[in-house]
């Protein structure tokens, strides 16, 4: 069908393709995480079992301003069994440099705000993860949920 409606149906159903692979590319998983979004919300799921590495999900920011000196991040965060997870500021591309000291969190089963400052080495203009979450062999097979995300840089709300 061949209409100016379904024409513009076709159209959004594209533009909004398009804007979940653009969000895919600033979510990102390794070492045995997967991440996705679903419904505003990241989803990461844990492996079986880990290897040498810990499982890593990086939330990028692919904006980030040159000359930053601190980062504040605000989200909930729950998972469906107790764990903890250690997060830092990094470069979102390999190698991954640590931008920041680690920060710990515990995570259990009901949604508990975090409110978070990390004080920045030099980043000059690199997208960032804000943060990399790095989930160790503590934490069991289990499902991580984030949300309400909020960045400030040197204290000012970061442009969307």
């Amino acid at each position: 069908m061949n209409t100016p409606l379904a024409r513009f149906g076709l159209t959004l159903l594209l533009l909004s393709l398009c804007s979940a692979r653009v969000l895919a590319q600033d979510l990102t998983a390794r070492n045995g995480a997967i991440a996705k979004m679903d419904k505003g919300e990241v989803v990461v799921t844990l492996p079986d079992s880990f290897g040498e590495w810990p499982a890593v999900t990086g939330l990028g920011n692919k904006k980030t301003p040159a000359g930053i000196r601190s980062v504040t991040i605000e989200f909930e965060i729950r998972s469906n069994t107790p764990l903890s997870s250690k997060m830092v500021v990094s470069e979102f591309n390999t190698p991954y440099t640590y931008y920041s000291d680690i920060k710990e969190i515990q995570i259990d089963g009901t949604w508990r705000k975090q409110r978070i400052t990390f004080e920045l080495h030099d980043t000059g203009t690199t997208p960032l993860n804000l943060p990399l979450f790095l989930f160790d062999d503590s934490a069991p097979k289990g499902e991580v949920r984030i949300r309400g995300w909020k960045v400030s840089f040197d204290g000012k709300p970061a442009a969307n």
